[in-house]
Formats: structure tokens, sequence, C-alpha cells
């Protein structure tokens, strides 16, 4: 499946890439027939904010979340597209 990452004042580091193609591995394989994903990472001043959009051949599926590490809020935001 292709995944599309884009970084709004964030860097993306082959971490955070990794992190987020592992998290919709395993919701590709929840859905099966997966189209596309698309991860959007931003950061304003102490906030960090991460959205994850799945989109299936009948549904979109989105899962956001915000705090104050990277690594932690993309991992929620998987968590909540993946429930």
């Amino acid at each position: 499946m292709q995944v599309e990452c884009t970084g709004r004042q964030v860097t993306i580091t082959k971490a955070l890439r990794t992190l987020a193609e592992e998290g919709i591995a395993r919701i590709a394989i929840i859905l099966g027939k997966t189209t596309s994903a698309h991860v959007v990472l931003t950061a304003e001043k102490y906030r960090q904010m991460a959205e994850v959009t799945v989109k299936t051949r009948l549904q979109t599926i989105v899962g956001t979340a915000e705090g104050t590490a990277m690594e932690a809020v993309l991992r929620e935001a998987i968590l909540k597209a993946e429930t």
C-alpha cells in the first residue's frame, strides 16, 4: 500500500516514517484492500499534532492526536485509526 507522509514545520525522520509505515501495515491487515494512506505531522510551538487518514474503497478512516512528543502522538493517532 502507498503511504504518503507530510511534515508541516516538522522534518520527517526515518524513525517517524518507519513508525507510520508499520502502523499503517497493521491497519491494512485488518481492513484488507486499502487504497492509500496519508500521514500529516504538524508542529506549532510546543504542540505536536498527527493526523492519519486511511482510504479504502468504501470508507475513509481518520485518526488524530495531539501532545508534546511526536512519536507518542503518532502512535496515538495510529491507534485511534486502528480502533
